[in-house]
């Protein structure tokens, strides 16, 4: 802990970290949402709703998983992290500015 970016490294692993678990709760947002929608016809299909932002989230880290050696080798790793830092802060800005739950599809690829 001596040296600065060890201390910056910490500290953004534990950023990405809060981020990464406050993403598991945005099915119990999609809920509340269609819960509060007086269209009862979003109510009944949040299960499929949460099924497609499951699988289209999966279907678009493939791509990354093939990627992310040249994509780490070119940005480094303090970009890396800085970019996956700012990607999930605008995605769960996103999500505390929805007024339906259909619309977490626009931002979940």
């Amino acid at each position: 802990l001596s040296r600065p970016q060890t201390v910056a490294f910490l500290t953004w692993s534990t950023m990405v970290g809060f981020c990464f678990g406050s993403m598991g709760l945005h099915f119990w947002l999609l809920e509340d949402l269609a819960g509060e929608a007086s269209d009862c016809r979003e109510a009944s299909q949040i299960k499929l709703l949460q099924g497609l932002c499951l699988s289209v989230n999966c279907l678009g880290e493939i791509p990354v998983f093939f990627l992310s050696g040249s994509l780490l080798a070119y940005l480094g790793s303090s970009w890396a992290m800085t970019g996956v830092l700012l990607a999930h802060s605008a995605r769960l800005t996103y999500y505390s500015l929805m007024v339906t739950p259909w619309q977490v599809e626009t931002i979940t690829f």
